[in-house]
């Protein structure tokens, strides 16, 4: 965001060839736009290319955004007016990190590629029908991506599928404004109707990339179609998409394993992209000697940061959030996922973000931004499973997993009877229960609901499990509007309450919050 990343260059067509390290040398500017006339298998991966680098420089801002919103971070005492705007929702024409045009960009490159590039022309250049069908997919995908976090953002968002020759504002203000639920229609019915279409395209043999890093900016169909189902109170079909999702992969991949239990949680964070298999679906790499940095370690690191403070600062309340869990050794703190969430530094009395910093010096690449993992996929199931009436299985997940409901050979007819549960989740262990967590355990003699105690659970599982990637605050969003169904004032306060928690916080701004007008950045 707001720094000198490249994007593409044509420089390149006449090589024939463009290594992984070459896509991060590209200039946005030359990003073919307008009537094209696709000749070359290098033509159209430079569109593609030209995309993922939009991602790539929205992920930070969208992470900042995110965080600002819920009840994660707060601008410390040094941090530029703008993102004190940002977590009150009111935010100046100026405000840099509050423009939501870079995620329009996406949505104007991937209108682009749409209308002008059918599967008969990509097959045309070299590619054959599957990959085809992949390339086209992948537009739609990164689009429906860059209008969700919109709407969790903005609330409303300007929903158009006109090819623009290139970004305009203005151009852009003139598109009619749609509701976050009018946008999830809208969404729904774009990807339901290319289900069949789910090709696959090996980017990283096309581009050179033997560590694989650019098939990982593939967002897979599922799991977003999964996710619009879930916005849309469509639980059944929600959990279907994850399901296919889950029963795509060999072996125990993706099923929150023991892999990295027993202490190894913060290898997610630490080791390379390409070799957590097993956790991460879709990723943003970052290379510093191609000038590809983001603003993640800066802001969040104290002694990284301008001055040597940093700008935003974890919560009392996701700290206290971490310290108030209970282990099974009988011990106080969630230690494995606040050691790699959360630093602390003594001598200041001062506690940093530290998820984008673990395992790195300050001149080292900036940590990749993972947009989804396995833990997104298992937290949205648990959402399912809990509104389809099956608080047990979504608190298995949440807690010791899926093991009990194995017989052997086959699943416990809970499970068989209404669902079709991939067989590797026969290894899940469950999001608390790979760090070694109590359990929660529903409170029998509560005035909440079942339903309401386990959505209480997950809200706190997004709070300490996902911290600081950008997922608590469409979770609580979620989770609200819910709510508003079940009691309008509940709903409301359900997300007004959490956020007035935060230190910055006024009793102005929770009445503020009980109006769900209010709960999206204004502009």
């Amino acid at each position: 965001m707001y720094k000198n990343i490249k994007y593409i260059f044509l420089a390149f067509l006449a090589i024939g060839g463009m290594a992984c390290n070459d896509f991060f040398e590209t200039d946005k500017d030359d990003i073919i736009a307008g009537d094209k006339n696709y000749q070359s298998i290098q033509e159209i991966t430079n569109t593609i290319v030209g995309i993922n680098g939009l991602i790539q420089d929205v992920a930070d801002q969208n992470i900042i955004l995110n965080s600002l919103l819920s009840d994660e971070v707060l601008p410390s005492t040094v941090a530029p007016d703008e993102f004190f705007q940002i977590e009150q929702r009111k935010v100046s024409a100026e405000n840099k990190f509050g423009d939501p045009s870079d995620y329009y960009k996406i949505v104007v490159n991937c209108n682009d590629l749409l209308a002008t590039l059918d599967t008969t022309d990509i097959i045309n250049v070299g590619f054959d029908s599957e990959e085809a069908k992949a390339i086209r997919l992948q537009a739609y995908t990164s689009r429906a991506w860059a209008y969700i976090n919109l709407s969790y953002i903005y609330g409303k968002v300007r929903y158009f599928y006109d090819p623009l020759i290139e970004f305009d504002e203005q151009k852009v203000a003139t598109f009619p404004e749609l509701t976050q639920d009018e946008l999830v229609e809208k969404l729904i019915g774009e990807l339901e109707s290319h289900k069949g279409d789910i090709g696959y395209v090996n980017w990283g043999e096309i581009m050179g990339d033997n560590d694989g890093e650019w098939n990982l900016m593939r967002i897979p169909f599922n799991l977003l179609l999964g996710n619009l189902y879930l916005m849309a109170d469509r639980y059944s079909d929600a959990l279907s998409q994850y399901l296919i999702l889950l029963n795509d992969v060999e072996g125990n991949k993706y099923t929150i394993s023991s892999k990295y239990g027993f202490g190894k949680w913060s290898e997610i964070f630490t080791k390379s992209i390409t070799s957590n298999s097993n956790e991460i679906y879709t990723a943003v790499p970052y290379s510093k000697s191609n000038f590809q940095q983001h603003e993640l370690q800066s802001f969040f690191t104290w002694d990284l940061a301008p001055d040597g403070l940093g700008y935003l600062v974890p919560s009392d309340t996701v700290v206290s959030s971490f310290e108030l869990q209970s282990n099974n050794f009988e011990q106080k703190g969630d230690f494995q996922r606040l050691a790699a969430s959360i630093g602390v530094i003594p001598s200041m009395d001062k506690s940093m973000v530290y998820k984008y910093t673990i395992g790195r010096q300050a001149y080292d690449n900036n940590a990749p931004i993972i947009l989804y993992r396995a833990a997104d996929v298992h937290l949205a199931m648990a959402e399912c499973f809990n509104r389809l009436g099956d608080a047990d299985i979504a608190l298995a997940l949440l807690n010791d997993g899926l093991q009990d409901f194995w017989l052997g050979s086959e699943w416990d007819e809970v499970l068989s009877d209404r669902y079709s549960i991939p067989e590797g989740l026969k290894e899940n262990v469950g999001i608390r229960g790979r760090v070694n967590l109590k359990p929660y355990v529903l409170d029998d003699e509560s005035t909440q609901s079942e339903v309401h105690q386990v959505e209480e659970f997950i809200a706190n599982e997004y709070l300490l499990e996902m911290a600081f990637e950008g997922k608590r605050w469409p979770a609580l969003v979620r989770i609200a509007k819910r709510w508003m169904g079940d009691d309008g004032a509940t709903g409301a306060s359900f997300l007004a309450d959490r956020i007035a928690t935060k230190s910055n916080a006024s009793s102005a701004m929770r009445e503020e919050l009980m109006d769900p007008e209010n709960w999206y950045i204004k502009r």
